[in-house]
């Protein structure tokens, strides 16, 4: 069982397209508010995430181990509310957790136009969607993917 995990504040504009993007990939969605003024809390659960409000004391990591708590899954896949795993890539995705190792390190694909920067690349094309409206992206390595049990 997976359980997508996010943290959020503020999110209430992407929440939508970010739950319903990722519900066929996952088993369960945890949301962890961490403080919101405007209606993110009630986007989620109206979506059917499980939300749980956490209050932020400056520790990241501390509401992430706190999302990590509330998972039912075997294997939790965190993201940001902007960060979405291509369609493509779910069934690959879950076949990797037939047979896996510890964990997961995710390659994050981060767009822009600067091409100044020296891993940028430019758009391959892959990922057309994502990609509208940038010349290139660099791409940085995150464990995202791992068991429940496992704390940041």
């Amino acid at each position: 069982m997976l359980s997508l995990i996010a943290i959020a504040k503020n999110e209430a504009a992407g929440m939508a397209a970010f739950l319903n993007h990722h519900q066929d990939l996952c088993d369960e969605i945890i949301v962890v508010d961490t403080g919101s003024a405007d209606n993110t809390v009630a986007v989620a659960t109206e979506l059917g995430a499980r939300v749980f409000r956490f209050t932020w004391c400056d520790d990241f990591a501390a509401a992430r181990n706190f999302s990590l708590s509330q998972a039912t899954g075997t294997w939790a896949l965190c993201l940001d509310i902007d960060e979405f795993i291509d369609p493509a890539d779910f069934p690959r995705l879950r076949q990797a957790l037939l047979n896996p190792p510890a964990c997961y390190q995710l390659p994050q694909w981060n767009y822009y136009n600067e091409p100044q920067h020296q891993e940028w690349q430019p758009v391959r094309g892959r990922y057309p969607q994502r990609e509208q409206g940038y010349q290139g992206f660099f791409v940085a390595e995150q464990y995202r993917l791992f068991p429940t049990g496992f704390n940041l």
